[in-house]
């Protein structure tokens, strides 16, 4: 299962059937899941424009396969940030971020500085809660940046009605050095599967 699948993330209706949690609250309509939809299909568009201009900003210095000690940091990263998703431990999950980091989850607004991102997970485990496991695909490093490309499965319980559902996500970390550590500087995901479908 995935902790990453995991976050602001659906509507459940009266009849238990699980959609999309989002921070619009809970049981949205179909009609106000379309007014959600539409604004993070545009976001997403302008994120991939974003990170490409990123990766092509330093033509001469192309991004390469992470050394064998950066990738077992970023990992040990990933599934430290796995297991604070599953205990719902705010405050481990702030100290894997950046000093100015942003959160992105799907069908919400972007999560801007460390208070702003803190607030964003207090919301996401009073909602809900997670299990899950990230499944690591690509670990990048660019000098003192790097990012990853993930996807996840998990299950997740929406704790105003005990509904419970499978979900799972693809993901995009970008990571920053900060003391000599990695940390999670930018992350977003988005679903790959409708909430609830196996």
């Amino acid at each position: 299962m995935s902790a990453a699948n995991l976050v602001p993330v659906s509507c459940v209706s009266e009849r238990g059937d699980a959609s999309l949690v989002g921070p619009r609250g809970i049981g949205c309509s179909r009609e106000a899941r379309k007014l959600h939809v539409s604004p993070w299909a545009r976001f997403q568009t302008y994120a991939i424009v974003a990170a490409a201009m990123w990766l092509m900003a330093a033509p001469e210095a192309q991004s390469a396969p992470a050394g064998p000690k950066d990738r077992q940091e970023i990992e040990a990263l990933i599934r430290t940030y796995e297991g604070a998703l599953t205990r719902g431990d705010v405050e481990a999950i702030l100290g894997l971020y950046s000093s100015a980091p942003v959160f992105m989850p799907q069908y919400a607004p972007a999560a801007i500085g460390r208070e702003s991102v803190r607030q964003s997970y207090v919301w996401v485990f009073k909602t809900l809660r997670l299990n899950g496991t990230f499944h690591i695909h690509e670990v990048d490093v660019e000098g003192g940046q790097a990012w990853a490309r993930t996807s996840s499965t998990g299950r997740f319980t929406v704790l105003a009605t005990a509904v419970e559902a499978d979900v799972g996500n693809n993901e995009f970390f970008l990571f920053a050095r900060e003391g000599g550590a990695w940390k999670i500087h930018r992350y977003m995901f988005t679903a790959n599967k409708p909430a609830g479908a196996n």
